[in-house]
């Protein structure tokens, strides 16, 4: 199955981005270019977005994909939300690359909840 997808909501498409349990690089890398690539083919301000870090390894390689990503999604995301942060490390990282990438993008507990925030965005 694709880690990035459409799923729906309460009658509206969100871009699903399913980085749970990526622990090897190499993984993690493909995934995220499999997302940009998704991404890039969609239109400026259309998309909502719930990215899934749940069990999610990062190194520095990583982090810095993850940053090109963001930054490279900015202005086709409409609203993001993230599941799935655990631990100092994980926050800490995120808040990093939030700031450095210019967004704002809400933590919630639960799929369900970010779902439910997006759709009224």
């Amino acid at each position: 199955m694709a880690r990035t997808r459409f799923v729906e909501h309460e009658g509206r498409q969100i871009l699903f981005v399913d980085f749970a349990g990526l622990s090897d690089e190499a993984d993690a890398l493909a995934a995220i270019a499999e997302s940009q690539a998704f991404v890039a083919q969609q239109p400026e301000g259309a998309l909502l977005t719930l990215t899934d870090v749940t069990d999610m390894q990062f190194d520095e390689t990583v982090a810095k994909a993850l940053w090109e990503l963001m930054r490279h999604n900015k202005k086709r995301v409409r609203a993001g939300a993230v599941v799935g942060l655990s631990g100092e490390r994980q926050e800490d990282l995120y808040e990093l690359l939030t700031h450095q990438a210019r967004r704002d993008l809400p933590v919630f507990e639960t799929a369900e909840e970010a779902k439910a925030w997006l759709v009224e965005q």
